[in-house]
């Protein structure tokens, strides 16, 4: 289950999760100079996420529905039939006795292989009235084609991929190592590049220049909504939600950032999704195209 962030797109829900983040945070508290990095993240980080919590709620698991386009009353009496027998039949056998439970299970294996045919024909009505008025000189049969092709390319990176080794990792462990083995060769090569063409700039001295809250107005306002979040769960719709009060802490945070040099741990994790580019071996790692999903605050103060 996972916030239901979209909820902060209604201006009421909006104005009952400022008002249940401003409960849940001083703004007049200034920041001690003495507080860690983390300490100033989780004290934006936390009220945040119990807010959202609390008003937008948590999102039930899918529950996923079989494909019922071809049913029809032939196989919703057959289904029915076959689950009438079934029940009948465990009840015998759960009541101990001995003749009835063998007519009854012979019935409701009757019932069941009927039920699989009519499932079949039906399907297969249903395939021949799909398919019936597609024609080769039709536009139709390119919009099934392009249907049928971007169903083929949904395949992400859980799938069986190829090691180094040109072993096939079968296990979750052997794939994740197969994935590190990949980004790691990946993600820290070094390509070759002119160094000698940088201009030479002389040192900076001094404080780094103050942030203030219309920078950190127009930087929240740049951001788009929507957008998956990072591992800490914070999305650009609370930041924006939370209010002056939320900017206010943003900056406080900037500063204590940029002024000790260091980040939240939460920043230095990010997730990387496996994204199948359609064309080539599917066992084949560079086939794929990796998306990091990093955190939106720190993509904020970038």
């Amino acid at each position: 289950p996972r916030i239901r962030t979209w909820k902060l797109r209604d201006s009421t829900v909006a104005n009952e999760f400022h008002a249940t983040f401003t409960e849940k945070v001083t703004v007049a508290a200034t920041i001690d100079s003495a507080d860690t990095v983390e300490d100033v993240w989780a004290g934006i980080k936390n009220p945040l996420m119990e807010a959202a919590t609390e008003v937008c709620g948590l999102s039930k698991n899918h529950q996923w529905k079989r494909e019922t386009w071809w049913w029809d009353d032939t196989v919703e009496d057959a289904v029915k039939l076959k689950r009438t027998r079934y029940k009948t039949y465990k009840a015998l056998a759960k009541a101990g006795q001995t003749s009835e439970p063998k007519d009854a299970k012979g019935a409701y294996n009757e019932a069941k292989r009927f039920a699989k045919r009519a499932v079949w024909q039906a399907k297969s009505k249903a395939e021949k009235e799909k398919f019936a008025y597609i024609s080769p000189n039709d536009s139709s049969i390119f919009k099934l084609a392009k249907q049928m092709d971007r169903t083929n390319q949904d395949v992400v990176g859980e799938k069986c991929v190829r090691n180094d080794a040109g072993e096939l990792s079968l296990s979750d462990e052997d794939k994740m190592k197969a994935w590190v083995e990949h980004y790691a060769r990946l993600l820290n090569v070094e390509f070759e590049w002119p160094s000698d063409l940088l201009p030479e700039v002389p040192p900076v001295e001094g404080p780094q220049p103050p942030v203030t809250l219309d920078l950190i107005r127009k930087a929240l306002g740049k951001m788009k909504c929507g957008k998956a979040a990072g591992p800490s769960g914070v999305v650009s719709e609370m930041l924006k939600a939370a209010g002056e009060e939320g900017i206010e802490l943003l900056r406080q945070l900037a500063e204590v950032v940029f002024s000790n040099g260091v980040i939240p741990k939460d920043w230095e994790e990010s997730y990387i999704l496996n994204l199948y580019k359609g064309k080539g071996e599917a066992l084949d790692r560079g086939n794929y195209r990796g998306l990091k999903l990093t955190d939106q605050a720190m993509k904020l103060l970038e």
